[in-house]
């Protein structure tokens, strides 16, 4: 049967001024072509001074609002209003009334077509609430309407009482995932414990636990009295206890059927990485880093909704599967949307709350690769280019950006093995870096990521000059690396004049930024909150003549550079000149 939607839209706006700071897909579509950047030009003018009182309050009840569409007529709404965490931002969730009395009508006609099912078999409906500790079993058979409540530790017994010993095992199984809120549960008794009727050999309980923003609510599900032994059921999909999506062993699986066998054009899988997620255990502990996990899973869930499927596939590391996603685009907007709302969710700035923020790779079939296994690795190369490019960000695969699919698998067979045997000089690990970059096919990102690991550097940025002459960020490799907010503060310090003064023959070599606080305090403040404590500056060129400032940094302990060193950052200077930036 159809599901229905009622599209529940998400909106984070800025207290006062109401600037809209993220929001949903759905949302988005609602908008429209519309440039609008506050919320309260949506809201129709009779409705401002409610909405207003709304926010002010902030007694998050819910209330009717009128918005309107792009052709400017007013529709009602159902609007919730609070504030998410201490940074202040309003957080909104908004869906259209018409579509509550909708599914109203269709919730109360999936009932009725769910009951006749059920009478068919001659089975019963198990509830289990969880919040009144209250299990319900209604009868729906043709002539009964009963129904048996009972408390969860009185089912129990029940069910004990009217099971022999070779039960035992399933009764406990059974009764502890309805305690700890494990995603399916099912029971097998080879007792009648439903009704008077002879015959009746085994009596089976299958039941789902449902979950509303990461809270178990309720399991249901349920009883059929058979005159067979039954035989218990494989479940179709297996799931990840901690966030209840799809395991990494069947989300690949299915990915495999939809590209190898079924050969559905459209297809498309993104892999999504929590950027630094060590950080946030080793900070704030690992029960925080489960419920960052199980609400990261929410959002992507929510934002995928039907027009995919979700998996977890690794500690930190989550799978999508698109459907139908052709020319890419509704799975651009969807990426976006869990990037933007898990920034919105975990902002950065609050006291005892990790910011958040995500890396995603995703690539197309047959578009870009034509078997599971080549799709992936180019996905996985957009989520490593995410990652070089400073992460917090999504990366659709581009043959013609990214190189080809040959070139990307000969560059992951070799990245940083280039001294795997710990015998190379310094000099020689630079020979074979420079017959790589001079031989063509060997991205950038790798280029620095190589440099970082075989020169034991802890950070390279690249600044690349625009049509202004203003430098900027452009790609960045290695430990700590600053959030976006931080590069659009900082990154003018590498055109600040009293700081160019310090360039000799195109080179800057700073051991301490320390020196740098009596004489130009507005560098130095900058550096400071990259992290930077030491630096090598190297004045260069890309491809195309742009003016490129390479800057080689320590962020973790401060360095002292080797002098005798200094000609081979000369030579990666000069090797940038190979890339267009």
């Amino acid at each position: 049967m159809e599901n229905f939607n009622l599209n529940i839209s998400e909106v984070s706006i800025k207290k006062g001024m109401y600037d809209i700071l993220s929001a949903d897909t759905d949302f988005y579509a609602f908008m429209g072509e519309r440039a609008y950047y506050t919320f309260d030009r949506l809201i129709c003018d009779e409705d401002i001074e409610l909405f207003n009182k709304k926010v002010r309050d902030n007694d998050r009840e819910l209330f009717a609002i009128r918005l309107k569409d792009e052709a400017g007529k007013c529709m009602y709404y159902l609007m919730r209003t609070y504030y998410k965490s201490e940074d202040k931002n309003v957080t909104i969730k908004l869906a259209q009334a018409e579509r509550f009395v909708q599914a109203g009508h269709k919730c109360k006609k999936g009932l009725a077509i769910r009951e006749r099912l059920l009478e068919l078999y001659n089975d019963d409906f198990f509830d289990y609430d969880v919040r009144t500790g209250r299990v319900v079993i209604y009868s729906t058979g043709q002539y009964t309407n009963e129904r048996k409540e009972f408390t969860l530790e009185e089912f129990e017994e029940y069910i004990c009482n009217n099971s022999d010993e070779s039960s035992v095992k399933s009764v406990n199984r059974f009764f502890a995932a309805l305690r700890n809120g494990e995603r399916y549960a099912e029971l097998i008794a080879s007792r009648n414990f439903v009704n008077d009727t002879s015959g009746i050999k085994s009596v089976n309980i299958r039941a789902c636990a449902i979950y509303n923003n990461c809270v178990y609510e309720r399991m249901v599900g349920y009883i059929h009295a058979g005159t067979e032994k039954v035989q218990s059921v494989r479940k179709k999909v297996n799931l990840d206890l901690l966030t209840g999506l799809i395991s990494k062993a069947d989300i690949t699986n299915a990915a495999i059927e939809y590209i190898d066998r079924q050969k559905l054009k459209g297809t498309s899988i993104a892999i999504v990485d929590v950027d630094y997620f060590k950080r946030v255990n080793d900070t704030f502990g690992h029960k925080r880093g489960d419920d960052v996990l199980r609400k990261v899973a929410d959002i992507i869930k929510e934002e995928v909704g039907s027009n995919g499927l979700v998996g977890r596939i690794g500690g930190d590391e989550f799978f999508i599967i698109f459907f139908k996603a052709y020319d890419l685009e509704n799975a651009r907007g969807r990426l976006r949307s869990i990037k933007n709302r898990v920034i919105s969710t975990f902002p950065a700035g609050v006291e005892n709350q990790p910011a958040i923020t995500l890396s995603i790779g995703c690539a197309a079939y047959p578009k870009d690769a034509v078997c599971y296994e080549d799709l992936f690795t180019l996905a996985d190369f957009a989520l490593y280019r995410a990652k070089a490019k400073g992460r917090n960000r999504y990366i659709i695969f581009d043959s013609e950006k990214h190189g080809t699919l040959e070139e990307i698998r000969n560059m992951k067979m070799n990245v940083n093995r280039i001294n795997s045997r710990g015998d190379m000089s310094v000099g020689d690990i630079l020979c074979d870096i420079m017959d790589k970059v001079y031989a063509g096919g060997y991205p950038l990102e790798q280029l620095l990521d190589d440099i970082v690991v075989n020169f034991g550097i802890q950070r390279i940025m690249i600044y690349s000059a625009d049509e202004n002459g203003a430098h900027h960020v452009a790609c960045m490799a290695g430990e700590k690396r600053p959030s976006d907010d931080i590069i659009a503060q900082t990154e003018q310090y590498v055109d600040d004049e009293e700081f160019g003064k310090r360039y000799e023959d195109g080179m800057m070599v700073i051991d301490n930024i320390s020196i740098l606080d009596n004489h130009d305090s507005k560098a130095y403040n900058m550096l400071k909150k990259q992290e930077v404590l030491s630096f090598i500056h190297v004045k260069t060129q890309d491809k195309n003549g742009k003016d490129v400032i390479l800057s080689i940094e320590s962020v973790s302990k401060r360095v002292t550079w080797n002098k005798s060193w200094l000609h081979y950052y000369r030579i990666m200077g000069r090797l940038i000149k190979e890339y267009s930036i």
